[in-house]
C-alpha cells in the first residue's frame, strides 16, 4: 500500500471514529435530555405537592382562627398584668380593640414587683383573675415559674408567627417548647439629659463622664428600684455588672457624686424635663419620642462602641388562665405583624427585627438582655447596691 492510500484509509477511519463519537454524544445528550425532562416532571409534581400541603395548613389554620375568634367571643374579655405606662398601653389597646371589638381588654397596671406580688396573692385565695403577664422579663418569668407560683399555657401561635424575631428575643421558660414565654417588645436603656441644664460641649459619653465633679450634688438622678430591687434600673445595673461594662467600684464612685433617688422612671424623666436636675442615669430610650412631642427640653446620650441594655419585655399566658381562648388571641395579634407594628405605632419598639422603631437611631445597636443567671443575683446585687447608696 503505497503512502497517498495510507493516508486516504487513515482520513476514512478517523471520519468514521469522530462519527461514531457524534453519534454516541448525541444519544447520550438524548438520555441526559430525558433524565432532565423526568426530573422536572418530578418536581413539578412535588411542588404541586407542596402547594397542597400549604394550602391545607392554610385551611387548618383559617378554621382554628376562627374557632379560636368565637370561643374568645364567648369568653367577652382578656385581662392583662401590664407595666406599661398609659401612654403606649392605651394606643396598642385601642388597635386590638379595633380589630376585636366583641373582647373587653383589660389591663392591671403596676411595675413588675407589683404584679409579682399580685398575682401571688391571687394564687394563695384560689381567686385567679389575670389572664396574661404582659411586659415582664423573661428571666424573671423563668425564676418564679421554678419557685413553683406560676406555670405557662403554649402561646399556640400559628406557624412562622416567631420567624421574624431575632436572637435572644425567643426565650422559653420550658427548653423544648420557644412558644412559650416570648419577648414582644424591648427597651434599651441610656442616659438621658436635660438639653437647657447641659451644654453641648458639657454632654457626658460615656458612664465615666458622669464622675466629672461638675455632676456632684443631686445633680444625677437614679431610679430608686437600683438600691430597692425590682424594675428595669435594678436589671440595668445587674446586668452592666455581670456584662463587665461597670464595676461595684464604679457605683462606689458615682455615690460620692451625691445623686438623687426618684421612685419610678417616668416620674424621674418629668422632672428632669422640668429641669429639677440635669442627668437621669438610666431611662428606656423609646420614651424619648414622647418628650420630643410636647417640647420638653431632653435628649439622651449616644456613646459609641458600648453595647446596650434592653429588657426584653415578654409576654405569656397563665396556666388555668380564666379567659383562654381570649388570651390566646391577644398573644396571636400582639406577636403579628399587625400587632408589632401597633405597639411601634404606640411609640415602642417591636421585638421583630423586621419591623424598624419609628426612631430609627434606636435599631441596629449592639443589644444585649438580662440572663436568668444574672436575674438570680438581683437580691446579692440589690444588697450591695443599699450599703453603696444607703436605703
Amino acid at each position: 500500500m503505497n503512502e497517498s492510500r495510507i493516508m486516504v484509509f487513515s482520513a476514512v477511519i478517523a471520519t468514521i471514529i469522530a462519527g461514531a463519537s457524534i453519534i454516541q454524544s448525541f444519544y447520550a445528550t438524548a438520555l441526559l435530555s430525558n433524565e432532565i425532562e423526568a426530573l422536572r416532571t418530578e418536581i413539578e409534581s412535588l411542588t404541586e405537592r407542596l402547594e397542597l400541603i400549604e394550602d391545607t395548613i392554610g385551611l387548618h389554620e383559617l378554621v382554628k382562627e376562627k374557632q379560636l375568634i368565637e370561643a374568645a367571643k364567648a369568653e367577652g374579655k382578656v385581662v392583662l398584668y401590664c407595666t406599661m405606662d398609659p401612654e403606649y398601653k392605651e394606643p396598642f389597646a385601642a388597635a386590638f380593640n379595633a380589630k376585636y371589638p366583641f373582647i373587653k381588654l383589660e389591663v392591671w397596671e403596676g411595675d413588675s414587683s407589683e404584679i409579682l406580688e399580685k398575682f401571688r396573692a391571687e394564687l394563695a385565695s384560689g381567686n385567679r383573675i389575670g389572664d396574661l403577664m404582659l411586659c415582664i422579663d423573661t428571666a424573671t418569668m423563668e425564676i418564679i415559674r421554678e419557685e413553683g407560683s406560676l406555670e405557662y399555657e403554649k402561646l399556640d401561635l400559628p406557624p412562622g408567627t416567631l420567624d421574624g424575631y431575632g436572637p435572644g428575643m425567643i426565650d422559653s421558660v420550658y427548653p423544648d417548647d420557644p412558644e412559650t414565654v416570648t419577648a414582644q417588645l424591648i427597651g434599651p436603656c441610656v442616659i438621658f439629659y436635660n438639653t437647657e441644664l447641659v451644654k453641648p460641649e458639657d454632654v457626658p459619653k460615656s458612664y465615666q463622664d458622669l464622675l466629672d465633679p461638675k455632676w456632684k450634688g443631686q445633680k444625677i438622678c437614679i431610679e430608686d428600684r437600683l438600691r430597692r430591687g425590682g424594675g428595669g434600673t435594678n436589671d440595668w445595673m445587674i446586668a452592666m455588672l455581670e456584662k463587665g461594662i461597670l464595676t461595684v467600684d464604679y457605683f462606689r464612685e458615682l455615690a460620692k457624686q451625691e445623686p438623687v433617688f426618684q421612685r419610678g422612671h417616668t416620674a424621674a424623666a418629668r422632672l428632669l424635663a422640668a429641669g429639677e436636675f440635669p442627668i437621669l442615669l438610666n431611662y428606656f430610650a423609646y420614651k424619648i419620642d414622647m418628650f420630643e412631642a410636647k417640647d420638653a427640653p431632653i435628649d439622651w446620650v449616644r456613646m459609641e462602641g458600648v453595647p446596650r441594655f434592653t429588657s426584653s419585655n415578654s409576654i405569656a399566658i397563665i396556666k388555668n388562665a380564666p379567659h383562654p381562648n381570649a388570651a390566646k388571641l391577644f398573644a396571636r395579634w400582639i406577636l403579628s405583624t399587625e400587632g408589632q407594628r401597633a405597639l411601634r405605632d404606640a411609640g415602642m419598639i417591636p421585638a421583630r427585627i423586621d419591623i424598624l422603631p419609628l426612631n430609627r437611631e434606636l435599631g441596629g445597636v449592639d443589644l444585649f438582655v438580662l440572663k436568668k443567671e444574672w436575674a438570680e443575683k438581683r437580691e446579692e446585687y440589690t444588697e450591695v447596691m443599699a450599703e453603696i447608696f444607703g436605703s
